[in-house]
C-alpha cells in the first residue's frame, strides 16, 4: 500500500513526498538496488518495491524473526540478508527463491555489507565480524577485536569499517583481517558508519555524529543536534550529510558550518535508517522506521 501525505512535511528544502507502507512490523533496513527499494523488517519479510511508483513487487520469507539488513553483491541477480536468527539467506533475484540459509553467528546478525560478487561482511552480536562466500556458504575470515556487540559494517576504498557497542570504530585490512586502527569515538554506542572518499561519518547512542579524516582517524567535527540516539548517517554529498535516529527526526547537516540545514519530520517512532538515491543535493533520500513505514524525501539543497 502507498500514500501521499495530505500535508507537506519538512521544509522546502527536505520534503516528504511518498509515504510507502505494507510491513506489519518495524522496518530495519533498506537500500536501492536493481530498479528496486530493498527493505528488511521485524516482520520477517524481505520486500522489494518498484523504484518508481514503489509497488511492492516482490516478499521475500525465511527468517523467523526479523531481517536487519540486505545487500546485493551481485545488482539484479544476488540478494543477502540477515536476521536475529543468527542466519544469512542468499536469494536468486531472477527467481525470488532461497537458495541457500545457514547459521553465521552465535547471536544477532546486525549488518551486512558486500565486498565483492561473492563474498560479504556480517557483524554480530556475538562480537565478531566474519567475511563468507555466499556460493560456498563457507567462512572465508573472521575479524577478532571489538570488545562488545558489533553493530554495523561498510566496506569502501579496499578497507573494512566497523562500530560497536564497545564506543570504537575499527579499520581492517581485507586480505589479512588485521585491524589497521582503532578509534576510541563515541562515549556511547557506535551504531552506524558512512565514508566518502577520505571522509569518515560515525553515529551514536550519545546523540552526536562525528566526522573523522581516514587517513589520519583524526576527528574532525562533532555535530550536536539530535534529542536521542543517532541510528544512521550517510553522506548526500561531501559536503552534506543526513542522520536520524530515535527522536524521530531527519536532520540534514553542513559539514563545512557545522550547523543543521533542515529537518524533516513525519515519522511516528525510531527513524532506523536511511539511504540516498546517489543524485546529491537535488535528489532524493529515503527512511525506514520502527512505525512500520518507509518515506521518499524530495531535497533542494
Amino acid at each position: 500500500k502507498e500514500e501521499e501525505e495530505e500535508e507537506e512535511e519538512g521544509t522546502t528544502l527536505i520534503r516528504c513526498s511518498q509515504v510507502i507502507q505494507g510491513h506489519t512490523e518495524s522496518v530495519n533496513s533498506l537500500f536501492l538496488s536493481g530498479g528496486y527499494l530493498i527493505t528488511g523488517s521485524d516482520d520477517c519479510t524481505v520486500k522489494l518495491w518498484e523504484n518508481e511508483v514503489f509497488e511492492c513487487m516482490q516478499s521475500l520469507s525465511k527468517h523467523t524473526p526479523g531481517v536487519t539488513s540486505v545487500c546485493a553483491p551481485r545488482e539484479g541477480e544476488i540478494l543477502v540478508s540477515c536476521s536475529r536468527d543468527n542466519h544469512l539467506a542468499v536469494w536468486d533475484m531472477e527467481s525470488f527463491e532461497c537458495c541457500s540459509y545457514f547459521q553465521a553467528h552465535d547471536k544477532d546478525v546486525n549488518c551486512l555489507a558486500a565486498v565483492n560478487e561473492t563474498n560479504v561482511v556480517s557483524c554480530s552480536d556475538d562480537g565478531t565480524v566474519k567475511m563468507w562466500n555466499i556460493e560456498k556458504c563457507t567462512e572465508l575470515k573472521a575479524f577478532v577485536g571489538h570488545k562488545s556487540k558489533v553493530t554495523h559494517c561498510l566496506v569502501a576504498s579496499g578497507r573494512l569499517f566497523t562500530s560497536s557497542n564497545d564506543n570504537c570504530i575499527r579499520l581492517w585490512d581485507l586480505e589479512s583481517g588485521q585491524c589497521t586502527s582503532t578509534i576510541k569515538a563515541h562515549r556511547g554506542t557506535v551504531m552506524s558508519l558512512a565514508v566518502h572518499q577520505n571522509q569518515l561519518l560515525s553515529c551514536s547512542r550519545d546523540r552526536t555524529v562525528k566526522l573523522w579524516d581516514v587517513n589520519t582517524t583524526e576527528c574532525v567535527k562533532t555535530f550536536q543536534g539530535h534529542k536521542n540516539t543517532v541510528s544512521s548517517v550517510i553522506f548526500v554529498d561531501g559536503g552534506i550529510a543526513a542522520s536520524c535516529g530515535a527522536d524521530w527526526c531527519i536532520n540534514m547537516w553542513n559539514l563545512a558550518e557545522e550547523k543543521i540545514i533542515c529537518s524533516g519530520t513525519g515519522h511516528k517512532n525510531w527513524v532506523h535508517q536511511l539511504c540516498g538515491d546517489g543524485t546529491g543535493r537535488n535528489g532524493c533520500i529515503y527512511s525506514c522506521a520502527k512505525d512500520k513505514t518507509i518515506r521518499q524525501w524530495k531535497l533542494a539543497l
